[in-house]
């Protein structure tokens, strides 16, 4: 029987690749819609909608984390 390797993940590993999937998703919806006349095979619409999803994300676990860190501060 083989062991599947464990990779120990963090709160603060998926806050750094939630901060930078969604800079560059951001990035990426940005620079398409300069683009006008330009034909895609991505939905700019939903690009940008992903990318606030996870920017959205992120704020949410840099907010929770927050709280975390007030609350054990407390006496």
């Amino acid at each position: 029987m083989e062991l599947i390797p464990q990779f120990p993940l963090t709160y603060l590993d998926l806050m750094l690749w939630l901060a930078f999937n969604s800079i560059l998703l951001l990035t990426a919806s940005e620079l398409l819609r300069s683009l006008p006349g330009k034909r895609f095979m991505i939905d700019k619409k939903r690009l940008t909608m992903a990318a606030l999803a996870l920017g959205l994300a992120f704020v949410i676990a840099v907010l929770v984390h927050a709280y975390n860190t007030w609350m054990t501060l407390q006496p």
